[in-house]
């Protein structure tokens, strides 16, 4: 099922607890809890660059959503490609990688 545009964004907004419009470490971290997601430190840092396209250190919504929806349209699928499914080898069982993360907004 295609993911909406809106949900997305209001993913990223739960994220974005103090409402500047980027996520710090600390925000990306808490919002992968919220999901479900308890990486180590490595894995969210791993995870957090792959987002953080511009190495700003922080992840911006245009980032996040373009990351979430890699695949879906025909700019974002050719930004990444495979190497995000790699983007932590395993967790527990599983690849967490834009696949895995963008599953929650199905």
């Amino acid at each position: 099922k295609r993911r909406k545009r809106g949900d997305v964004d209001a993913a990223f907004d739960e994220f974005d607890t103090n409402g500047d419009g980027v996520l710090s470490r600390a925000e990306f971290g808490t919002g992968l809890l919220k999901l479900g997601l308890n990486l180590s430190m490595e894995e969210k840092d791993v995870l957090m660059a792959r987002l953080d396209s511009d190495g700003s250190g922080k992840v911006s919504a245009r980032e996040f959503v373009s990351f979430v929806l890699r695949g879906e349209d025909g700019e974002a699928g050719r930004q990444g490609g495979r190497e995000d499914e790699r983007l932590v080898r395993e967790h527990r069982g599983g690849v967490v990688g834009h696949g895995r993360l963008d599953a929650v907004f199905r």
